[in-house]
């Protein structure tokens, strides 16, 4: 065999596994999502607790709740604050959500302000599906690392009861948007589909994603057990 073409397959070869070690270890940003009251806060708090990831925060001009604070779960800001950072074009994405709080009909913004992403880290954010799908537009899918958790309607109710501010009529509204947004297509765009019956599990889980070069195949793997869990209720 020719020589020189015997270093030019293993000069090749370095450069392949140097773009593949790059693609790895570029920074990424691990979406959160999920149905109302499945454990999102609890597991981006976990996530965040644990590892070195910059939370993004997201701004909404919904109110905030009793167990709440500032910057912690949102950035809460009035709607004509919001309605003016959409004219400057300071979020990234941004969507409304309809609402019917306390028996009042109204409308909630939210949305991802661009000063609060620090892509020299890795991020991790709360977002519905369609902020997830922006988020991969814009900054691409190997870069976005979209997470849905799922439990059971039982389990969601428990967990918004103890929230403090049930309200029967909204939350039958959620369930029942819950099922219009997350349709077997929705879902399936997903890399990861995971149970959180334990937020520590579930937490461990999310960490071991991002530290496993095999993303692919535990994203397979992962996606098949959520599918076949939300069979299981009934949801899909």
């Amino acid at each position: 065999m020719n020589l020189s073409f015997v270093f030019y397959l293993l000069w090749y070869n370095i450069i392949q596994i140097i773009k593949r070690e790059k693609m790895f270890n570029r920074k990424k940003i691990y979406v959160i999502s999920g149905m109302s009251a499945v454990g999102k806060d609890s597991v981006f708090s976990s996530v965040v607790n644990k590892t070195k990831f910059h939370p993004i925060i997201s701004s909404t001009s919904r109110p905030i709740r009793k167990s709440e604070e500032e910057g912690v779960q949102y950035h809460f800001v009035s709607k004509e604050d919001f309605q003016n950072g959409i004219e400057n074009d300071d979020f990234i994405e941004y969507r409304t959500y309809n609402t019917n709080y306390k028996g009042v009909k109204d409308f909630w913004y939210y949305g991802i302000n661009k000063k609060f992403i620090d892509l020299n880290k890795n991020n991790i954010v709360i977002l519905d599906s369609k902020g997830t799908a922006a988020l991969k537009n814009i900054f691409g899918k190997k870069r976005v690392v979209s997470i849905l958790l799922t439990i059971s309607d039982e389990e969601r109710m428990k967990r918004i009861k103890k929230r403090g501010d049930f309200d029967i009529i909204e939350w039958n509204r959620r369930l029942a948007d819950d099922k219009k947004i997350f349709t077997k297509k929705v879902i399936s765009d997903y890399d990861y589909v995971i149970e959180n019956e334990n937020l520590e599990q579930t937490v461990n889980q999310i960490i071991h994603i991002s530290k496993s070069p095999f993303q692919k195949f535990l994203s397979i793997t992962c996606k098949v057990k959520g599918i076949l869990f939300l069979i299981f209720l009934g949801i899909i």
